[in-house]
Order: structure tokens, then sequence, then C-alpha cells
């Protein structure tokens, strides 16, 4: 019997130091996932209000754990807050080497790249009919009496490198800017062109008897974008990003319903040839196993 009691007690504190060395996730019944979004108002969101909502929402279907949606922030602050190593996620963000530095990426969904958005009245000046299109951005930026007037934001290496060597004039608008600030900025001919995801326009001018721009495909954004989540690099943020990678894999695997989604963020915008680069982007995508 005492024997048996001695094997029992070193059983027990076996169990204990397993426990010890196991994540505080995975001794918890439920883990929950917090997903914080921006803090932009309808009109400003880069894609439909309800967006965000459905891609948690898909999400949720794909994990077992419970996923939150937070109390939206603007984007600096959530920023800070992913540096800072919080236990919370940040949807709907596009990737840089910056925040890699930082937080892991989750890709979640396709966005059509950046296009060239300029007055209406203009363009046979500027950019010629749509049979010139696509455009290089050097078409706008070589030309030193354009005023461009653009966001402070992540662009392409391929777009930053163009606007850095620029000999048109180019506003950099930080702080608070937003799309339909500098949109409005264009309608008061405060500037001549600007750089928008299609996404955008469509959310802000949903037909095109309202839009008083037109929109260029450019030479040096032809890629899909991806808009995705980013976690903190800690232990909390590294096994929430894998539960996470692994419902975006699986989204990817049966991409019909965010498909639906990226449809109607882009409305008349994705055409034909768009909608099979973004069914490549999955079948893709289902071809990468979620690490």
């Amino acid at each position: 019997m005492p024997r048996f009691r001695r094997y029992t007690t070193i059983a027990v504190r076996m169990l204990a130091l397993c426990c010890l060395l196991l994540p505080p996730q995975l001794m918890a019944e439920e883990h929950e996932l917090p997903l914080l979004v921006p803090d932009l108002p309808p009109s400003e969101r880069t894609l439909d209000p309800d967006f965000f909502v459905q891609l948690i929402h898909l999400l949720q279907t794909q994990v077992s754990h419970r996923v939150l949606q937070g109390s939206a922030e603007p984007v600096s602050r959530l920023l800070q807050r992913l540096e800072a190593g919080e236990d919370a996620c940040v949807l709907g963000l596009l990737r840089s080497p910056q925040r890699d530095q930082y937080a892991q990426f989750v890709p979640v969904a396709p966005l059509l790249p950046m296009q060239a958005v300029i007055r209406k009245n203009e363009q046979s000046t500027l950019v010629g009919s749509p049979e010139d299109w696509p455009i290089s951005i050097q078409t706008l930026l070589d030309n030193p009496d354009l005023h461009g007037v653009l966001i402070e934001r992540v662009y392409t290496p391929a777009l930053q490198q163009a606007l850095s060597d620029a000999q048109a004039t180019v506003e950099f608008i930080g702080g608070a800017a937003s799309s339909q600030r500098v949109l409005a900025m264009l309608e008061r001919q405060r500037g001549d062109f600007t750089l928008e995801f299609p996404a955008v326009l469509q959310r802000h001018y949903p037909t095109a008897q309202q839009q008083p721009f037109i929109s260029v495909p450019l030479q040096e954004a032809r890629e899909l974008i991806e808009l995705g989540l980013y976690c903190p690099r800690s232990t909390w943020g590294s096994y929430s990003a894998d539960a996470l990678m692994q419902a975006s894999a699986q989204l990817a695997r049966e991409p019909a319903a965010i498909i639906r989604l990226v449809k109607q963020a882009h409305g008349r915008y994705l055409h034909t040839d768009d909608l099979a680069q973004v069914k490549r982007y999955f079948a893709a995508r289902r071809q990468t196993p979620a690490d």
C-alpha cells in the first residue's frame, strides 16, 4: 500500500508538471479569440460595413474556440496594442514588413489591387482611353504639373518605389486621413489623382453614375492584395494565429462563401478576369499547407 501511494504521488506530480509546461490556452476549456476591427464609419470602410462581421462569422464556423468581435478602434491604436503584445488579433489589415516584426499575419481574403483615380474630365489628357489601359503609374508621376493626394498607408513595393521617385507633387495625408477625405479633395479640385482600392470606390459610389472619377488599372499593381489579420508575437498570439490559420485554410478549401463576400465588396469592379484571378488565388491557397 505505501508503494502504491508513492507511485500515485509521483504520477500526480508528473501530471502537474505536464500541465505547467502546456500553454495556458490548452489548459482552458475554451480558448477565446478576440478579433478587433478598425473603427471606421460605414461610408469609409474599405469594404461593406457587414464584411468584417461576415468574415468573423465564417472564421467562427471553422474553429472550436470562441471567436469574439471586440470593440472597434482606430487603426493606429490597434497596431499599438498588437506591438504591446495584448491578447487580441486584428482583422482587416494588409501585410507589411514593419508589421511582421511584431505580429503574425494570417491571410483571409483577396482584394483587387489599387488603381489610379482621376476626375472624368481629365481622362483624355492624362490616361487616354480604356484601350490604352493598364497604364504605368509613371504616366502620372513623371508629369510635374500634376498634384497627387495619397493616404499614408501600406503600398506595394513597386508602387512605393515609384512614389519615392515621383516628379509630380505627391502629398501624403496622415493622421485622421480617410478615403472619403481624399476623394472629397479631388472632387473640389484640390488634387489631380490618387490611388485607391476598387472596393473603396464601390462602397463610396455604388453606381457608375454616382462616381465623378474614373479608375484606371496600373501596370505596377496587377496582383491581388491579401487582406487578413494579425496576432501578436506571444505564446497566446502564436496559438491563436495557428488556430485562425487553420480556419482560413479550411475556408480556402471550400471558398464559395468567402468568394461571395469578395464579389459583394467589389461590385461592378469585379470583372470576369478578376473573378478568375480570385478563384486561382484560393486554388493556390489550397496547395499551400497551413502551418
